[in-house]
Parts: C-alpha cells; sequence; structure tokens
C-alpha cells in the first residue's frame, strides 16, 4: 500500500526558497547539509516539502548559508498569496 502524503503549501514553499538560496550560493545538498550539521535526506525532505523544521535547524541552515534567519522566511506562501 502506497501511502500518500499531503504536502503543506507553505512548507513547500519554504523549502523551494531554501533550494533557491543553496544553488544561489553554488552549494550541493551535500554540503549544505554538512556545512548546517543536518542529514543530507533530511534536507531534501525539507526542500521538497516533506519536512516541518525545527528552529535550531532553520538557525542552522541560515548560519551554513551565510543568511540572515528571516531571510529563509523572505517568500511567498501561496496557501495565503502572502509574502511570509
Amino acid at each position: 500500500m502506497v501511502r500518500r502524503i499531503a504536502i503543506d503549501p507553505f512548507l513547500s514553499g519554504f523549502g523551494s526558497h531554501l533550494r533557491s538560496l543553496r544553488t544561489k550560493a553554488g552549494m550541493s545538498q551535500e554540503e549544505l547539509a554538512d556545512k548546517s550539521g543536518i542529514h543530507v535526506t533530511y534536507l531534501s525532505g525539507v526542500e521538497r516539502g516533506l519536512r516541518n523544521l525545527s528552529i535550531r535547524n532553520v538557525r542552522r541552515l541560515a548560519q551554513a548559508l551565510g543568511v540572515p534567519t528571516r531571510q529563509l522566511f523572505s517568500f511567498k506562501d501561496s496557501s495565503t498569496k502572502n509574502l511570509v
């Protein structure tokens, strides 16, 4: 039996934005995972909108990317059409 996972639009938007910031920084998932101390498969799930990060991990990702933490939340939330 295949288990279907409902994608949360907010998590999906966050993950897409994270992927954009990562690629803009010229980093692979493996590099970002290594720099942030987050497992690469977990990071992949975050970028696909399948994982809900803790605040601690959000901060780790921001530090690894060299951006302010708030920048990770600067994206359009498709569920509300508002800038987060």
